[in-house]
């Protein structure tokens, strides 16, 4: 929609989750700028995995850790209060990621983007805010 900006790229997962709730939410963001929508396999609208196999435990022992800090463009790692990927976890991935930034939307849980409003709004207002940020550094 939107060409304006830094592009944002989103990067969906979880097993089966659908991904129309992220154009929903996004659309105020797809207005101004590429928006670029990520479904990894077996997700959203990627290909379906046929092996189910593939959907339990891949995760378990998938341990990138060491991979982050080849991560080249500015980074929003962005979680809630109540994510069950707690603030302290996602401040040590953004630790790991040169040019990153670590924000805890308070009162959220995971899908902050799915939270009743004021939360909704607030989510992509900080995504938006951190893109302004990156701009104004030349980006």
């Amino acid at each position: 929609m939107g060409s304006g900006g830094v592009p944002l790229l989103l990067v969906h997962g979880g097993p089966g989750y659908p991904s129309d709730v992220l154009f929903e939410a996004f659309e105020p963001l797809a207005m101004e700028r590429e928006v670029v929508w990520y479904d990894q396999l077996g997700v959203g609208r990627s290909d379906r995995i046929e092996d189910t196999a593939l959907l339990t435990g891949t995760l378990k022992e998938w341990d990138i850790f060491h991979e982050l800090e080849r991560i080249r463009i500015p980074t929003l790692v962005l979680g809630g209060e109540f994510d069950e990927c707690v603030p302290t976890h996602l401040a040590d991935i953004a630790a790991q990621i040169p040019d990153s930034e670590h924000v805890t939307q308070a009162g959220a849980a995971h899908m902050g983007y799915l939270e009743a409003e004021p939360l909704r709004g607030e989510y992509v207002g900080m995504i938006r805010d951190y893109l302004a940020r990156v701009e104004t550094r030349g980006w």
